[in-house]
C-alpha cells in the first residue's frame, strides 16, 4: 500500500470517529431535551396537560407535513370566517395538485367508539367528545364556499395519537400519526394545476384570521354553541335540524335519533 493510500485510510478513521462523536452527541443532546420535557410534562397540572399534549400535537403533524415534497402547500392553524357570519377553526390544509387535504388532529387515548353520523364519541366508555368527522366536514364547507370547489376536491383526514384505539366505522381516514404522510402521498390523480394551486394558497392566506380578539371570540362562540346544543338536547329537540329526537335501540345501548332519519342522522349519546 503506498502512503497516499495509508494517510487517505487515516484520514478516512479519522473524520468517522469525529463523525461518530457528532452524532452521539447530538443523539445525547436530543435525549437530554426529550427526558426534560417529559420531566416538565409530569410536573405540570392535571387540567394544563391536555392542552400540552394537543399542542405537541400538532406541532408534530405540522413537521411531518412540511417534510412533504415541494408541490404539497402545508397551511397551519388557518380561522376562516363563514357566510353564517360565524368562524371556523381548521389546524391543517394542504394544498397540492392531487386535492386539498383537510386535517384535524385530536390527542384522545384508549378506546374512541361512536358513529360517523353521531354529534359526540365516547373516549374510554366514560367521556363524551365532539365528533371530530363532523367537524371536520364543516372545515371542508368553509372551504368549499371560499374557493367556489365542489367538496369532492377535499379530502378528511382525523390524525390520532399512536394512544387512541379508534372503534369507528367511517369512509373517512381516520388514522394514526405515522400513517399521515403515507395516506396524503396515497394519492396520484392530478385534479388542480400548479396555477390553481397558487391561487388557492393565496386565498387562504389572504383569508386567514389571525387577529388574537378574533380568536378569542372564535372560543367563545364554541363554549356557547355548545352549551346552547346540550340545551337542546336535554329538551328533545334536535340541534342539526329543529325537529324531536326520539329514544333509540342500538349496538351499543339506548341512544337519542332525530325523528326525521334518515333525512336527519343526528344522534346523542343517552
Amino acid at each position: 500500500m503506498d502512503m497516499s493510500a495509508i494517510i487517505s485510510e487515516i484520514l478516512n478513521g479519522i473524520f468517522a470517529s469525529i463523525i461518530e462523536v457528532k452524532a452521539l452527541r447530538i443523539l445525547g443532546a436530543v435525549l437530554f431535551v426529550f427526558g426534560l420535557l417529559l420531566l416538565i410534562y409530569k410536573n405540570l397540572p392535571s387540567f394544563i396537560r391536555p392542552k400540552v399534549q394537543g399542542w405537541f400535537g400538532e406541532k408534530t403533524v405540522s413537521a411531518i407535513l412540511s417534510a412533504l415534497p415541494k408541490e404539497y402547500r402545508p397551511i397551519n392553524d388557518v380561522m376562516l370566517h363563514q357566510n353564517n357570519g360565524k368562524t371556523t377553526q381548521i389546524d391543517h390544509v394542504v394544498v397540492s395538485p392531487y386535492g386539498i387535504f383537510v386535517i384535524e388532529t385530536k390527542n384522545y387515548k384508549g378506546y374512541i367508539t361512536g358513529s360517523e353520523y353521531g354529534d359526540k364519541w365516547t373516549e374510554n366508555k366514560k367521556y363524551s367528545i365532539p365528533n371530530p368527522v363532523r367537524q371536520n366536514y364543516g372545515h371542508i364547507k368553509a372551504l368549499s364556499e371560499l374557493l367556489n370547489l365542489p367538496e369532492d376536491i377535499f379530502v378528511s383526514i382525523i390524525v390520532f395519537s399512536v394512544e387512541a384505539n379508534v372503534k369507528v366505522k367511517s369512509n373517512k381516514h381516520l388514522i394514526h400519526t405515522v400513517h399521515l404522510r403515507k395516506t396524503i402521498r396515497s394519492y396520484q390523480q392530478r385534479m388542480l394545476n400548479d396555477e390553481q394551486v397558487d391561487t388557492f394558497v393565496q386565498i387562504i392566506q389572504d383569508a386567514n384570521v389571525d387577529s388574537p380578539k378574533a380568536r378569542k371570540e372564535h372560543v367563545e362562540n364554541i363554549n356557547r354553541e355548545s352549551c346552547e346544543r346540550d340545551h337542546m338536547i336535554e329538551r328533545r329537540i334536535c340541534p342539526k335540524c329543529q325537529n324531536i329526537l326520539v329514544e333509540r335501540n342500538g349496538k351499543y345501548g339506548k341512544f337519542l335519533g332525530c325523528s326525521q332519519y334518515p333525512k336527519c342522522r343526528f344522534t346523542s349519546k343517552l
